[in-house]
């Protein structure tokens, strides 16, 4: 089930000019900025959409989805492509976010964190197989630290997005939108990826 390592003598300079490299880039950068997004912001969130500033343990909901996930998400590569597994991942994320300025209770929110959690945590465990089944294991490591600066990028653009958007409108309506906008984009990227392979 797993997308053949046809491309497995690939150098590092020609597998980051390629479009399955971005494909999965963005992917891995959506997964991190929805999640950058609520970790750095639930407490304060919860206070503009519900008024109440009871909701710290809302965080810890992040350890136990990101810790839990990443076993589902390492069974899941397993068993299933993987470009499929992160195309539904970012339609569900990319919907959640997009929900995520109606929550105006705490139950809402915590259901909430807990799917970004969960998608974020199987995004994790499920990069490595597709970057080593698209690319092979000649220079894994290489193009795994190619990708891995998408998380860099994603925690300092969302604190910056999040910012502004609270700065500018007093809610994080705009920055919800952004990474939705970006999830479900990397949702049919990864389709178009599914379907080149599996056709």
């Amino acid at each position: 089930r797993q997308i053949t390592q046809s491309s497995a003598t690939e150098s590092s300079a020609s597998v980051v000019r390629s479009f399955n490299f971005y494909t999965i880039y963005i992917s891995y950068f959506g997964a991190t900025f929805a999640f950058t997004i609520l970790a750095a912001h639930i407490i304060n969130i919860t206070k503009i959409q519900t008024g109440t500033a009871e909701a710290y343990y809302l965080v810890s909901v992040f350890s136990i989805t990101n810790c839990i996930s990443r076993i589902i998400g390492g069974e899941l590569s397993d068993r299933l492509p993987v470009s499929a597994i992160l195309c539904v991942i970012g339609i569900v994320d990319g919907m959640i976010m997009l929900l995520f300025c109606c929550f105006r209770s705490v139950p809402s929110l915590l259901i909430g964190c807990a799917i970004v959690g969960i998608s974020y945590g199987v995004t994790m465990s499920v990069t490595p197989p597709i970057i080593s089944s698209l690319f092979g294991m000649d220079h894994f490591g290489r193009n795994f630290g190619y990708i891995s600066t998408a998380a860099g990028a994603a925690g300092v653009i969302a604190s910056l997005l999040s910012g502004i958007s609270i700065d500018q409108t007093g809610s994080y309506t705009l920055v919800y939108i952004i990474c939705s906008v970006l999830l479900l984009l990397s949702a049919g990227l990864q389709f178009r990826l599914y379907r080149s392979v599996h056709r």
